[in-house]
């Protein structure tokens, strides 16, 4: 690893979390941000250092190869809980076309799970049937 300087843009990861480096406050704390909560959180560099040192901080090892901004592979709990409502709430849609075995994606076969679904969890923005052929495309087929 070359240096690194704890400076404003900086990403690095944390607990399976991707953070970047906000500010760095007078005071000499440092206020990063979750990627993808965007919650913000101060800490020095002393303690990122100490977090470094016990392996538990890791920096972007090629700076212009961003990392993916998911999820996918860490434990559900890590989630932030306005992300994992959403997830439930597409799920459902996405579910009842399992159910109603539907394999054609059509405005026609889509739209009544739509409104099913919608009136069933009072969605009050429920998916377009273009969204939900996109999820359910996306998800292949394991619909």
């Amino acid at each position: 690893m070359s240096k690194v300087a704890f400076k404003q843009g900086l990403h690095f990861w944390l607990e399976h979390r991707e953070y970047v480096i906000q500010e760095k406050r007078a005071d000499g704390n440092l206020r990063i941000v979750d990627v993808i909560s965007n919650e913000i959180s101060l800490l020095s560099e002393v303690e990122l250092m100490q977090l470094f040192l016990s392996g538990e901080l890791e920096f972007d090892s090629d700076s212009n190869k961003a990392k993916p901004k998911t999820y996918q592979g860490v434990d559900f709990s890590q989630v932030p809980e306005n992300l994992k409502v959403e997830a439930q709430r597409k799920e459902k849609y996405i579910k009842e076309v399992i159910e109603q075995k539907i394999y054609t994606y059509t405005k026609s076969s889509l739209t009544p799970i739509i409104q099913l679904v919608s009136q069933t969890i009072s969605d009050d923005k429920p998916p377009s049937y273009t969204t939900l052929y996109g999820s359910c495309v996306l998800n292949v087929l394991k619909c």
